[in-house]
């Protein structure tokens, strides 16, 4: 598959001198490209700390590059890596937020290269399937490469500046970082985040499903159920442990008052 354009702030170029100047971007940005790509396939082969190099290097060569961001605190996600994985994904989340503040020329080509890098994406997903003998309607589990893949669409389907909502963050991006700060036990901040994914899409089933599990543990019984509701209607399928736990945990806390 060719390379992918990356998701860049885009400049007008000036006559003279910034030609050149524009042009070492354009390398620049050819070579963050290349890191990205191979972080990507090492992660597929879950090496996912020399991914997380080659992530590193990419967002060293195009500070922009959204994906990148994403990816490196996946990468630390898997590393288990919980607050360099926030980190990354906070840098994520100010790429997106210094983006909405380009004028509407700008943004409307940040969308293009959005939609373009997309539909690339979702036939590498096709043949990713096809080769593996899958498809989009067959059962059982997917590829770990097909699901990085289909986490990446999501991403960038989200960050679409006619998609989003009130203002808020890309909702993956905002679901990833919820994630990170879960793992680490900060609960208020994960569900501010999980919040956050809701407000941005509030189909988006796994961010109800977690927020719930974090109203549980706060002790946010009634919501926590509200949730869970919430998560089924969008069609998430919300493990029965989870319902279970909400339950007992709520008895238990019954059992202790005065």
């Amino acid at each position: 598959m060719r390379l992918l354009p990356s998701l860049t702030l885009v400049l007008v170029a000036a006559a003279g001198p910034a030609l050149a100047q524009d042009a070492v971007a354009k390398s620049q940005r050819a070579e963050a490209q290349r890191h990205y790509e191979l972080g990507t396939d090492l992660m597929r082969s879950e090496s996912f700390e020399r991914a997380a190099d080659e992530f590193k290097q990419a967002i060293k060569l195009d500070p922009q590059m959204l994906l990148a961001h994403y990816s490196l605190g996946q990468s630390y996600m898997s590393l288990k890596r919980y607050p360099e994985a926030t980190a990354a994904y906070v840098a994520g989340r100010d790429v997106w937020i210094e983006q909405t503040h380009l004028d509407d020329k700008q943004r409307a080509a940040i969308d293009r290269e959005r939609r373009d890098h997309i539909a690339e994406l979702k036939e590498g997903l096709q043949q990713l399937r096809v080769q593996s003998g899958r498809n989009a309607a067959a059962g059982g589990g997917e590829p770990i490469a097909a699901v990085q893949i289909e986490a990446r669409i999501h991403l960038l389907e989200s960050a679409d500046s006619r998609e989003t909502r009130s203002g808020q963050p890309p909702a993956e991006l905002s679901l990833a970082l919820g994630s990170s700060y879960f793992r680490q036990g900060l609960l208020p901040d994960a569900a501010r985040e999980y919040k956050a994914a809701i407000l941005a899409n509030p189909k988006l089933g796994a961010a109800h499903n977690n927020l719930a599990a974090v109203q549980m543990m706060l002790g946010q019984f009634d919501d926590a159920r509200s949730s869970v509701k919430a998560a089924e209607k969008s069609g998430y399928p919300v493990s029965p442990a989870l319902k279970d736990d909400i339950k007992k945990r709520e008895d238990a806390a019954k059992a202790v008052k005065p």
